[in-house]
């Protein structure tokens, strides 16, 4: 054991082998999920091309397999998603492989032997190779020359969890995929980034941008990361896991209510907004009792609810977006260009009106309009334990750094 350490070095010791496992754990969550839904699709597909019986069950096979499992992650509806993704991602059968043949081996049950007949004597449909050269450090544009461009099945593997892959495998270019696959493993984005990033056609966007590598750059600066806390509440965890999801719930309630509140809040400071320069910030402070009765409300435990608040408001950034209706010359060109239809001409009224409910604040709007109606910021929290929440807010020189070089 190491001598004459002093306490520092104690702390930095306790919190790199806290993070060294804690990363550990998540890694070893994210494949164990990824395999087991891989396998059973491939076990679905087996059974459906080559099953002795097949011709009993027919269409109702997977019916009649969720009803006799009898299990909420074994539901009819999760495996025809384990189905499709087996049949999406066959080419993540060597990495799925060799990891149960490891993670596997001094298994004593039936589960290894049967994968290795299936998997070693049966022999899976080989996906084409991936290309070798495919390196994450590049940005996407110079990475799909080649059409047939696909990730090595490992990266994938080892660096996206089920969910992340289950939201790509929605997507129908090729293409759109592999750039997906390729921003959230460089980014180390967080399922609710990647959701967002595709909801905001963030590979359409990069198309067609004048700059798209300094593009790709402030994406990635700005996007959520994945982090251990939000896989455990991924609702494929714990439904893999067996566990409870009223808890996980609550604390999901909670953050929307705070969220909700802090978004009202920064909103309703609308002249401060529409004064604020390009490089100047604007500094608020948020009393927490402002939502804690509410928040007792969704979880009756101070202790719990605080700390549910506390980690939220540190990693939190909100995207603001302020409208100057006195501005606006009605040219419509935001409705058009809005990718979830928010952005609405009221003829009755004769205006622009804009549903906040639907809005992704993904600035493309912002980006548009050639009055400048629209004001795009970005709000960022924090709290060291007071009773006091911290916000500042800067606005956005999105057109000038990405868009106008």
């Amino acid at each position: 054991m190491t001598k004459n350490i002093d306490f520092n070095q104690l702390e930095n010791s306790i919190n790199s082998l806290n993070t060294v496992f804690e990363e550990n754990t998540a890694k070893a969550i994210n494949r164990n999920i990824t395999a087991r839904n891989w396998l059973i699709g491939f076990y679905i597909v087996n059974y459906e091309q080559n099953g002795k019986d097949r011709a009993k069950y027919g269409e109702k096979t997977i019916h009649c397999l969720a009803d006799r499992l009898n299990k909420k992650s074994l539901s009819y509806r999760n495996l025809m998603l384990y189905k499709q993704f087996y049949l999406e991602f066959r080419m993540l059968e060597q990495p799925i492989f060799d990891y149960v043949l490891l993670e596997f081996r001094s298994d004593e049950n039936l589960l290894l032997p049967a994968i290795k007949q299936d998997l070693i004597e049966g022999k899976t449909v080989k996906a084409n190779c991936a290309v070798t050269d495919c390196t994450i450090g590049q940005t996407p544009s110079a990475q799909f020359k080649n059409t047939d461009l696909q990730l090595p099945p490992e990266k994938l593997f080892s660096h996206l969890s089920f969910t992340h892959l289950s939201l790509i495998m929605g997507l129908a270019s090729p293409i759109a995929r592999v750039f997906y696959e390729l921003e959230t493993i460089k980014g180390t984005w967080s399922v609710r980034e990647l959701k967002r990033q595709i909801h905001t056609n963030y590979f359409e966007r990069s198309a067609i941008s004048r700059n798209p590598e300094k593009m790709s750059s402030y994406i990635l600066s700005g996007s959520e990361k994945m982090d251990l806390r939000e896989l455990v509440k991924a609702p494929f965890v714990y439904e893999f896991l067996g566990m409870k999801d009223t808890e996980i719930i609550e604390e999901s309630d909670l953050e929307q209510a705070l969220i909700n509140h802090l978004e009202e809040f920064i909103n309703n400071q609308e002249e401060d907004l529409r004064a604020l320069e390009k490089d100047g910030l604007l500094h608020y402070d948020v009393p927490l009792s402002e939502i804690w009765d509410d928040a007792l409300k969704i979880i009756p435990d101070d202790e719990i609810a605080r700390e549910i608040i506390t980690n939220a408001v540190n990693r939190l950034k909100i995207r603001v977006i302020d409208w100057d209706k006195d501005r606006c010359e009605k040219c419509q060109l935001c409705i058009t260009d809005c990718p979830t239809k928010c952005i609405s001409f009221d003829e009755e009224n004769d205006t622009i009106v804009r549903n906040k409910d639907r809005c992704l604040r993904c600035s493309i709007c912002y980006q548009t309009c050639p009055f400048s109606v629209i004001k795009y910021f970005i709000a960022k929290f924090s709290m060291d334990g007071s009773e006091t929440i911290h916000a500042t807010v800067k606005a956005s020189n999105l057109n000038e750094d990405i868009f106008m070089e």
